[in-house]
């Protein structure tokens, strides 16, 4: 048949632009997914670097409250704010030595905006001083 030839062409075409439309679609979501988990990742290593430049200084230099908040960006330069809560976790009574100050817990949380939203990352820990 004259022009079969032609009109297998043109659907094998079709088809394979179809193929290419879902290969893009899917490279697209995955970087997506790549940078998000980068963000996260990142996030999360802000938040311990925080914590454990607390945690180094002098427990009692750490008053009960909220600290000033960091801000920085990621190597992709999208913003963070990282936030530090110093809480009372009461004291361990008079048997033990331990007053309100000598138990804090610490907790940091880095807050950022992306594609898919605002994303947080956090840490905690406990802060104690020995009795002597």
């Amino acid at each position: 048949m004259r022009g079969a030839f032609l009109l297998e062409q043109m659907v094998s075409i079709g088809l394979l632009g179809v193929l290419l439309v879902m290969v893009a679609a899917v490279t697209v979501q995955t970087g997506r997914s790549g940078r998000t988990a980068q963000r996260g990742y990142e996030g999360q290593v802000v938040a311990q670097n925080l914590m454990e430049t607390h945690r180094a200084g002098a427990m009692s230099l750490l008053s009960i409250g909220s600290l000033a908040p960091v801000n920085g960006r990621f190597t992709d330069q999208t913003p963070y704010t990282a936030t530090t809560e110093v809480y009372s976790l009461g004291g361990g009574g008079f048997a033990t030595g331990l007053t309100e100050n000598d138990l804090k817990g610490l907790r940091v949380t880095v807050t950022w905006r992306d594609d898919t939203g605002t994303r947080q990352a956090r840490c905690e820990s406990l802060l104690a001083r020995l009795p002597r």
